[in-house]
């Protein structure tokens, strides 16, 4: 079955912006109409998985992030790869996902998970796109540039989901008002976008003024810096002329100091001369007595030749040749002296070169020192002219810096009148301004009171309208209601009547016994609705008729306790009867005891399998009213807990909780209606105390009383206190024997996941023939737990076998 719905989902250009926050939004409000089983928790958050690239995700995320689905908040995972993905209650599969979607499918079997795409024409030509077509539960598509959606019904009964009756009109109501919103934005945009552009323009102008205003006053006070820098700089240069005049005149006195010690040097240098003149004279002379004496020496060199030939001869003629050798050692000593007095006119001779030598150097020495002298002078004198240059310059600068000084006090004026002038003309800007932003504003606020006037104009009608409809459906309504329960009244009665009689017949199958009572509480169950019903119905505004009495509180628990007995037993909840038997209260047992069962009933929906429901009473101060005080009862249970914000609407006619929907729990909503009214008409008031998470409780007082006749419609008196659901199934005593027969088909339960129950039973099968009534009902109660799903109740019955 393939069902196409339509909304008025109009957005700008839907194939243009591809912007997913719409799809965002539809899933958000879509997915208050899906109910998910009890088994799909997965984690403390509803997750949603997002198959496509990081701008979807993005998208998506920052607004479903935001955002609570069925009371709980959201989490948004991107799956990237085949490895990440997981457990989710919704899919959301893009056109820009490129995963083998086979093993995607493949990871998500079994799992209950609502299916959305995006594909044109995927259920129409579904050949197209097979595995998609068979997975998908909602399909997105774009029809003239509308966002549409196709919603196919056996693909989400498939994923074991299911849907409100009239799932669709809440998302296209939702979507709807997009349309009347986005031809009305425009118009209230384009009005707004004018006077902003007017304001816009005119604070424009006025910053174009003050721009232009401004620049003339950087311009000149860039001018001010420059004469300024200026003065600074003929500073600077006038202290460093004086500083290099400074210097130059400590020059020319070290050059002075410095000619007159070569004066000094040069007149010390013509004494060494004149006295080197002498010792030269005197060399001289000497020079000339040498080389007389050399002269000399030469004929002694002869007189030797002759010493030596007459030597000679005398030694051929033996004559005395001692004094001829005392002679000629007279000769030789004469001629070392010869020869020393040579040496000594040799030095004389190089003395008198290196005097000439540093005769001619002393000349250039002063020659030197002469031009030094001159150049000297003439530096003097150009420094001297450069100083008067110098201090001309100076005094120009100076006569420059003050006509500019004269200049900037006059223009520092001329500034000083124009920034006066600036400022009253930018206070006279700044008040227009502030008029302008006032009178936009007074412009802003009417506009809005008169488009919130014509809005309450049109919410006015559409309420009356609204309150016409609501009272024709309210009458509509109860003539149905009046009509649903008389008719319902005489085959219900049948069923009771019939129910109860089999259940009595002992040679029944007890499986099918134990249905038939089933049978008949949950019939006993319809009807304490349909009175309910027509109680509310009935006395919506007036007091119930009261018949009082004085009842024992822990018999009348009991006696709720045993109706939902087989409730109580398929969720495995501890129930924990803490009233003391002694406590008797004065109330109507019709509408109380229907009390007693909504308050359990409630309890028993909403609280998780394994869970503890506790009845607790205690004695109040008495008053004028009840002398002998008032029992405070409450019934506390460890469910889900309700939002404070939800207390109030809790009571009221047919309303139910989004939290309890998302737990896939169904109700009428009117026991809680019911027991407001019958604990009110008993002069008391029901309250309520809830912690989301941790739990409920419910609480009345009814005055105390004492009994006058002892009460043999309460055999439950010396019961005991705690009371388990699971009270018949562990009170089972099984023999040795029957657990040796029973213990091969517990193992191969053990081998066999608790969800195939088709497997679980067919193991279960061959006790069909067994006759011993323990084994029977070991069985029985093993199938019971298979069928109602409760895995505490199927783990204990194993329990007894190992």
């Amino acid at each position: 079955m393939l069902l196409s719905l339509a909304g008025g989902f109009v957005l700008k250009t839907y194939a243009q912006t591809k912007n997913y926050t719409y799809q965002a939004l539809f899933l958000h409000k879509f997915t208050e109409h899906v109910n998910w089983p009890v088994s799909a928790a997965y984690g403390k958050k509803f997750r949603i998985g997002i198959l496509g690239d990081k701008y979807v995700y993005r998208l998506m995320n920052n607004y479903l992030s935001q955002k609570k689905i069925a009371g709980v908040n959201t989490e948004v995972i991107h799956f990237t790869n085949v490895l990440q993905i997981r457990p989710c209650h919704v899919l959301f599969i893009s056109e820009s996902s490129n995963l083998n979607l086979k093993i995607v499918f493949a990871r998500l079997r079994d799992i209950h998970c609502l299916i959305v795409s995006e594909k044109q024409d995927l259920f129409t030509k579904p050949k197209l796109f097979p595995v998609l077509a068979a997975q998908s539960c909602i399909n997105l598509k774009v029809v003239n540039n509308r966002l549409r959606f196709d919603l196919n019904k056996p693909n989400i009964r498939a994923r074991g989901l299911s849907l409100d009756s009239d799932q669709a009109k809440p998302a296209l109501q939702t979507l709807a008002k997009y349309d009347s919103l986005k031809k009305a934005i425009p118009k209230k945009i384009a009005r707004t976008q004018s006077n902003i552009l007017r304001i816009i323009n005119r604070s424009k102008a006025l910053d174009d003024s003050l721009n232009l205003l401004q620049q003339n006053l950087r311009r000149m006070l860039a001018q001010e810096n420059n004469y300024l820098k200026d003065i600074k700089k003929a500073k600077t240069e006038i202290k460093s002329l004086e500083k290099e005049e400074e210097e130059k005149l400590d020059s020319i006195a070290t050059l002075q100091t410095k000619i007159q010690a070569l004066m000094m040097e040069i007149n010390r240098k013509n004494n060494e001369l004149n006295s080197e003149k002498d010792s030269i004279n005197a060399l001289k002379y000497q020079i000339n007595r040498l080389s007389e004496e050399v002269r000399e020496d030469a004929d002694v060199k002869k007189l030797l030749l002759v010493v030596k030939s007459l030597e000679d001869e005398l030694k051929q003629r033996g004559g005395n040749v001692e004094e001829l050798r005392d002679k000629l050692q007279n000769i030789r000593s004469a001629n070392k002296e010869l020869k020393n007095a040579d040496l000594r006119y040799t030095t004389i001779q190089e003395r008198l070169k290196r005097v000439k030598a540093d005769k001619l150097a002393a000349e250039e020495e002063k020659k030197r020192l002469r031009a030094d002298k001159e150049r000297l002078s003439a530096e003097q004198k150009a420094q001297v002219a450069r100083h008067r240059f110098n201090i001309i310059i100076a005094s120009l600068v100076s006569l420059l810096l003050l006509i500019l000084l004269l200049v900037f006090i006059l223009s520092n004026r001329r500034r000083k009148n124009m920034i006066r002038k600036l400022n009253a003309v930018n206070i006279q800007l700044t008040q227009s301004k502030g008029q302008i932003e006032q009178q936009n504003e007074a412009l802003q606020r009417n506009i809005v009171e008169l488009q919130k006037k014509k809005e309450l104009e049109a919410a006015n009608r559409k309420l009356e309208e609204a309150n016409k409809k609501l009272d024709q459906l309210q009458k509509y309504k109860d003539k149905l209601t009046n009509m649903i329960v008389h008719d319902l009244k005489n085959p219900l009665g049948a069923v009771l009547v019939n129910s109860k009689m089999e259940a009595t017949n002992y040679n029944i199958n007890p499986k099918i016994k134990k249905r038939l009572q089933d049978i008949h509480q949950a019939s006993t169950r319809i009807k304490v609705y349909i009175e309910d019903m027509l109680a509310i119905q009935t006395y919506a505004n007036s007091e119930l008729p009261l018949q009082l009495a004085a009842h024992q509180m822990f018999a009348g628990i009991q006696n709720a306790v045993n109706i939902l007995r087989s409730a109580i037993r398929e969720k495995s909840i501890v129930i924990e009867n803490n009233i003391p038997t002694e406590y008797y209260a004065k109330y109507d047992s019709k509408y109380i005891g229907r009390v007693y069962e909504n308050l359990l009933s409630n309890a028993i929906k909403y609280t998780d399998p394994g869970g503890k429901i506790m009845f607790s009473a205690e004695m109040l101060p008495a008053d004028d009213q009840s002398p002998l005080g008032y029992i405070h009862f409450a019934i506390a249970d460890s469910g889900q807990g309700i939002p404070e914000d939800k207390f109030k609407q809790i009571f009221e006619p047919f309303m139910q909780l989004e939290a309890r929907e998302f737990a896939n729990t169904s109700s009428t909503g009117i026991g809680l209606t019911f027991c407001k009214m019958a604990v009110e008409s008993h002069r008391s008031k029901i309250k309520v105390v809830s912690q989301v998470g941790v739990g409920t409780t419910f609480m009345f007082d009814l005055p105390r009383t004492e009994l006058q006749e002892k009460s043999t419609a309460s055999g439950a008196a010396k019961q005991a206190h705690s009371i388990e659901a699971d009270k018949e199934a562990t009170a089972m005593v099984l023999s040795q024997e029957e657990r040796q027969t029973l213990k091969p088909f517990v193992q191969a339960l053990d081998k066999v996941e608790f969800y195939e129950v088709t497997t679980l039973l067919s193991i279960l099968k061959p006790l069909d023939q067994e006759k011993n009534s323990n084994l029977v009902q070991w069985k029985t109660a093993v199938e019971e737990s298979i069928d109602n799903f409760n895995e505490v109740e199927y783990q204990k019955l194993k329990g007894l076998v190992v």
